[in-house]
């Protein structure tokens, strides 16, 4: 039992510990060595594939020097078990007997310089072993032949060998061992080893510089794609990648980073605009506040009603920043999803209805607002979030419907969805403004004037609002013959 246990111990210290040992002492050498060096990707390419190739090559090699061996030995074994198969033949037919076929091995163990063993001659447990290697283990167990390979350099084989006694008629199965060295092939595998590696290093070679020239060619698109990202600058935000020497994998990529490069410059554009707009905005409220102040410093304060003047401008231009300033938190918070929704059950057509009787109460126009609201629609939304969406939408469809116009505000299911329908007769939106209305500070320019009131931030805070609860929003309209807002949203799932 000790003897196995050591045998184990030893093929796993040999075909296991040892490799793995060699290999990370490998590995720590190599890196310290190229620590600190920083290779191109190209480079870093080539290392990597020769790299794949040498171990490629090592694995080759120690295949083929241990298949040629295994081959030659297996070849030669075979051809000492017919030397014994002869004996046993001859043993079994009663020309030999018991001494005289342990004779004969000895003969043959010695002129072939091999060990033989033959286990369960004759019915028994008796081992018959040739008198050369008569000390080694011919190795019933794997381990104990790669022992014998690795440490003695000795070849063991074993076969089952069938025969009948003639005296009896009754079939016996013997154990035949053949042990054999190896060095009468190792030369011959060694040299056709080094032929071996020759050609491996030859092509080592081949693939260093013709790879090498591969990888300039391939890499040749990231080296144009860094120039040109090393040339975008703020103030060049035109200037796109090359995609015509590009290929496969690459010429995609290329044409990704276009398509990005893109959507960053009209981003970029719209922030130029935003920042404008703010900007202008304020630039006017701004202006008039400075106004009436700087009047009031000069004589305003000793007129009574230019003081009240002065005094009610800046209290309105500082709401109307004020609201300016809420309404851009607000869409920024809705950039960051940072928008908060306090969700609560409630009735969107009641909601509606009161939406409508405040604006027919401050309506100036004399227009016709109905409510098409037929039966009660439940959802769980945050209502005052969707009361300030409902709101923006009246407020501007009555900003750009004429007087004695007519504005319908529906709500309905449909495929399990609340949908409210806003519709005008007003103005009318043109096709090229469409795209565009909910951008922030846009305004079309018919509607581009301070009598409407309003910063441009309405319809862009309104599809925050629905977005934000995971609605959906479209909009119909045609020149001077009306608008119509249809949105989206989610019924109340609870009973």
């Amino acid at each position: 039992m000790r003897i196995r246990i050591r045998r184990i111990l030893s093929f796993f210290i040999y075909l296991i510990l040892l490799p793995y040992i060699i290999f990370k002492l490998l590995k720590r050498t190599i890196h310290s060595i190229f620590k600190g060096v920083r290779f191109s990707i190209r480079r870093k390419i080539s290392l990597n594939y020769l790299g794949l190739y040498i171990i490629t090559g090592v694995i080759s090699t120690v295949l083929f020097f241990g298949g040629y061996m295994h081959s030659k030995l297996n070849d030669r074994s075979n051809e000492l078990y017919m030397y014994v198969e002869n004996t046993l033949g001859k043993y079994n037919s009663g020309l030999y007997d018991l001494e005289q076929v342990k004779e004969k091995i000895n003969i043959i163990a010695e002129s072939e310089n091999i060990g033989i063993r033959i286990y369960g001659l004759d019915k028994s447990d008796a081992v018959l072993s040739s008198n050369r290697y008569a000390s080694f283990v011919y190795g019933e167990y794997i381990w104990d032949k790669i022992l014998n390979l690795l440490k003695y350099k000795v070849y063991s084989k074993n076969i089952p060998y069938q025969y009948t006694q003639d005296s009896q008629g009754v079939n016996e199965v013997v154990e035949i061992g053949v042990l054999q060295p190896v060095e009468l092939y190792t030369e011959e595998a060694f040299l056709l080893t080094k032929i071996l590696v020759l050609v491996y290093s030859i092509g080592f070679v081949i693939i260093w510089f013709f790879g090498s020239l591969n990888n300039r060619s391939i890499l040749k698109p990231i080296y144009s794609m860094t120039k040109t990202a090393e040339n975008i600058s703020i103030s060049n935000m035109k200037e796109r990648i090359d995609v015509t020497q590009a290929k496969y994998e690459l010429k995609d990529l290329a044409i990704t980073l276009n398509e990005m490069l893109d959507r960053i410059n009209l981003e970029y554009e719209k922030q130029k605009r935003f920042v404008s707009d703010v900007s202008h905005e304020l630039r006017t409220p701004i202006s008039i506040v400075n106004g009436y102040a700087g009047m009031l410093k000069r004589w305003g304060k000793e007129d009574g009603e230019i003081l009240e003047e002065s005094i009610e401008a800046i209290i309105d231009e500082a709401k109307n920043m004020q609201i300016l300033v809420e309404n851009l938190l607000t869409l920024v918070r809705a950039d960051n999803q940072t928008l908060k929704f306090n969700k609560e059950i409630f009735y969107i057509d009641q909601m509606i209805e009161e939406v409508v009787s405040e604006s027919l109460m401050i309506n100036a126009k004399k227009q016709d607002i109905d409510c098409m609201a037929p039966y009660p629609v439940k959802v769980f939304l945050d209502a005052q979030m969707i009361k300030q969406m409902l709101r923006i939408f009246v407020d501007n469809a009555v900003k750009f419907t004429p007087e004695m116009g007519k504005i319908i505000i529906g709500c309905s299911i449909e495929d399990e969805e609340c949908i409210i329908k806003i519709k005008d007769t007003g103005i009318g939106i043109d096709k090229i403004d469409l795209p565009n209305i909910f951008d922030r500070f846009y305004r079309s320019d018919e509607s581009r004037t301070r009598d409407t009131g309003g910063h441009g931030l309405g319809l862009s805070i309104a599809k925050a609002i629905v977005l934000g609860q995971e609605g959906k929003i479209t909009v119909r309209s045609k020149k001077e013959a009306g608008t119509e807002f249809v949105i989206r949203l989610p019924l109340c799932r609870f009973s």
